[in-house]
């Protein structure tokens, strides 16, 4: 714990140190022994409505002339000349530049139009909710991440969200939950509350793509100048989009990062793909 709050110090974050007693009386159902050493607090950080932010750039989208293809699967993707052409379920798109935003497919993406990909990595993670005890209120407890990153769980609406912080690594798909991480959810949380999850009420999984170092990818790739990589987000895709985005945006169309990308010391060069190609020697 006080190696991660050596790290994790910033002017940026709001990190404090709290007793034993004033995690308990925040989170009561917390057992006494997991706490003992004391907690950390970040009291700046904020949830984010995602439903309501994917919505709202769908809406930028359109509002900005574009449009979204639905159940559009990529079947073939060829560099003509100075453009790309892509079909995609009987339709064809050309444009002299291809963003690969693929998620977890990136890599396929990469191999379809020709370029080496990345060794990008999907990684499985589990997600349940369930009742609290009917004693407990807990709207307002904060979102309680194990130091290791063993499991976190927080209020979510009427229930509790929890996760066994599973990273396994896995093939592109539509993933669902395993049942073995269910069961790991709920042992850890057992070990380290008072409560007893007696009936999960809905469990689903997604994959969060890593590259070695487990920073994101973004930016053209340094051997074809019209393919440009946003992949490789991990776990921050959410909390991170806008200024992926922007990035992203700026430096696909030549343009000048905003200043506050230097004020927060972010170096675009950090990102790029060539990092990850010079290492494997593609």
């Amino acid at each position: 714990m006080e190696r991660w709050f050596k790290e994790n110090q910033s002017a940026n974050l709001s990190l404090r140190k709290i007793t034993p007693e004033e995690a308990l009386q925040m989170v009561p159902i917390l057992k006494k022994e997991s706490v003992e050493g004391g907690c950390i607090l970040e009291s700046t950080g904020k949830d984010i409505n995602q439903p309501k932010l994917l919505q709202g750039y769908l809406e930028g989208v359109i509002q900005s002339g574009g449009k979204i293809h639905y159940k559009a699967f990529v079947q073939r993707i060829e560099k003509q000349r100075t453009e790309w052409v892509v079909e995609a379920s009987e339709k064809l798109f050309q444009a002299p530049l291809l963003i690969n935003a693929a998620g977890a497919w990136a890599d396929e993406v990469a191999c379809l139009a020709s370029i080496k990909p990345l060794g990008i990595v999907p990684k499985r993670r589990t997600v349940i909710t369930f009742d609290p005890q009917p004693n407990y209120s807990v709207q307002n407890w904060p979102m309680v991440l194990e130091i290791s990153e063993e499991f976190y769980f927080k209020p979510y609406f009427q229930e509790i969200l929890a996760s066994p912080a599973d990273r396994t690594p896995s093939i592109p798909c539509d993933a669902k939950p395993e049942e073995s991480d269910c069961i790991l959810a709920i042992k850890r949380l057992e070990q380290a509350t008072t409560i007893k999850i007696d009936k999960i009420n809905r469990k689903w999984a997604g994959l969060r793509s890593f590259v070695d170092d487990e920073l994101p990818v973004i930016g053209f790739d340094p051997g074809e100048r019209g393919f440009f990589w946003v992949a490789a987000l991990g776990g921050s895709g959410i909390e991170t989009s806008p200024a992926v985005g922007e990035m992203a945006a700026c430096l696909a169309t030549n343009y000048k990062l905003p200043e506050y990308f230097s004020s927060y010391n972010i170096d675009p060069e950090r990102y790029s793909p060539a990092r990850i190609k010079s290492k494997r020697g593609i």
